[in-house]
């Protein structure tokens, strides 16, 4: 792709996403590696990205993102639409893996597992896609595992249960965000012994008693899990086959991207059932009527708030023509300022709907500062009547500057 995308991913400290950065870096995007306590003990990752991206003169740049703290989702979303109006890639890598007896972990520690997995996604869904929505474009990647689908060894439940609710909660994003123009890949690793921390860094069961009564009949079951699944992969299997593959889904045009691939060298059979699952959804959401939700909209030519200022005047609905602004918006209308949601209404009465005014949106124009837009409208109706440009200042998605000459 031609311009340099904006792109966020999650948990990029290390394994998955420390590689996932680099490789989207390599390719000319703009990365933001988000991962915790960037002053304190990821002190390490955030030179090691800064290094990287010097050594190898791309853009990436570690950020402060606790998944599991809406307040540091929303200040790191913050700091990168200040830097750059908009994010294009949200990859949603963040997790965390337990091993154990499903009997010795307490409910605390499978909640607490499912916030890490589950719940994240949702905190920085929430934040990003607004944005996305707008603007009709963008692309959420997410990494799954082929334990959703495939063969599951026991002593993973309480992972294996948290990334299939991720899953699930990918597959019900990608069918309502269709409409908005944001695609949605699923990338599903199989298990990679090598290259990732997974099981070096995963939590144990709270109840020790408990573990130990199972040790008694299930001896040293994790460590032959582990020693069959190296044997099971290729030796030339390593975690770069996962960023590789989803650096190659970012860098392909709008339209292109998969909706759900496998990067799975042991073949633990995920691929299999998936694709029986993902053919029942095409055939069910066709059954109801539902068969354009398996495509995403074409991404919109220009930004979905300036669509709206237009399409809401030309249709004379007040309440969604002064949600388009902020509600600190300010409206410089040749030297009269207007500000916040109630000066946005008097202007619209005295100057917009209120004189039946019509707008033809000829032509949108980017700007250097980020979210900065100039719109060539042609308007018409009982006021003014002219062609002329209108500079629409962006943010979080609404308008919150407007001049008009």
């Amino acid at each position: 792709m031609s311009e340099k995308q904006i792109v966020l991913i999650t948990g990029a400290s290390s394994g998955f996403g420390a590689l996932t950065a680099r490789a989207v870096a390599d390719d000319g995007d703009v990365v933001y590696a988000g991962m915790r306590h960037t002053d304190g003990r990821n002190a390490p990752q955030v030179q090691a990205a800064a290094d990287y991206a010097t050594e190898h003169g791309v853009d990436l740049r570690a950020i402060e993102l606790d998944v599991n703290s809406q307040e540091s989702v929303d200040a790191a979303v913050a700091r990168v639409l200040a830097e750059h109006g908009r994010i294009d890639v949200l990859i949603h890598n963040a997790g965390h893996m337990v091993v154990g007896p499903a009997e010795a972990f307490t409910p605390e520690q499978l909640a607490e597992l499912y916030d890490i997995n589950v719940l994240s996604t949702q905190r920085v869904n929430r934040a990003v896609l607004p944005g996305m929505r707008v603007r009709g474009a963008g692309l959420v990647v997410w990494v799954s595992s082929s334990s959703v689908k495939g063969g599951t060894p026991p002593y993973l439940a309480p992972y294996f249960a948290a990334k299939a609710g991720m899953d699930s909660l990918a597959v019900s994003y990608a069918a309502e965000l269709a409409r908005w123009g944001v695609e949605t890949s699923i990338v599903v690793p199989g298990s990679f012994t090598r290259g990732t921390n997974h099981f070096a860094h995963s939590g144990k069961p709270a109840d020790a008693e408990v573990e130990a009564a199972y040790e008694t009949r299930y001896a040293g079951l994790m460590d032959q899990v582990a020693q069959k699944l190296a044997a099971l992969a290729p030796a030339d299997a390593d975690a770069s086959l996962v960023s590789d593959e989803i650096a190659r889904i970012v860098a392909l045009p709008p339209g292109q991207r998969p909706y759900r691939v496998h990067v799975d060298p042991a073949d633990d059979g995920s691929q299999e059932v998936s694709e029986v699952a993902d053919r029942v959804r095409r055939e069910f959401l066709a059954r109801v009527d539902l068969s354009d939700l398996l495509t995403v909209e074409r991404p919109r030519s220009h930004p979905r708030a300036i669509e709206l200022f237009v399409e809401a005047t030309n249709a004379g609905d007040t309440e969604a023509f002064v949600s388009a602004f902020a509600p600190d918006a300010r409206l410089d209308d040749w030297g009269r300022v207007f500000t916040g949601h109630d000066g946005i209404r008097a202007w619209n009465r005295t100057d917009n709907i209120g004189v039946q005014a019509h707008f033809d949106l000829l032509d949108v124009r980017a700007e250097s500062a980020p979210g900065t837009y100039v719109a060539t409208l042609r308007v018409s109706g009982d006021g003014y009547n002219g062609t002329g440009p209108m500079r629409f200042r962006l943010r979080d998605g609404v308008i919150a500057e407007l001049r008009i000459g």
